[in-house]
């Protein structure tokens, strides 16, 4: 479940980008990429992974990011504080266990 919510919010925030945008995060884009959607590729560049990399990430492979390359994606792509903390949770999956439980003792 939390493979498929990952890919499915990753997706989202990726579409989600003003193909108009000049920057992710603070990557500036190509101008040759302005008006166009984002593209899995062009946000790995942002990030500093490849491609390959980052699209086992979106489509829910089960790999272990940093925490330090979550915190570029989120910031790339723009990210609320509570889509961050999403990220992070399904992300690590032991970080929404250490979050469960901790709800669960309020």
């Amino acid at each position: 479940m939390q493979r498929e919510d990952v890919r499915a919010l990753l997706k989202a925030l990726r579409a989600r980008v003003d193909p108009r945008a000049k920057t992710l995060g603070t990557h500036e884009r190509v101008w040759s990429r302005h008006g166009r959607p984002v593209s899995q590729e062009e946000l790995a560049e942002a990030i500093g992974v490849s491609r390959g990399w980052y699209s086992l990430l979106e489509n829910g492979a089960p790999i272990r990011p940093s925490v330090a390359l979550l915190d570029r994606i989120a910031a790339a792509l723009g990210a609320t504080p509570e889509e961050r903390v999403m990220i992070f949770r399904l992300a690590i999956p032991e970080l929404d266990r250490c979050f469960a439980s901790a709800e669960a003792s309020r």
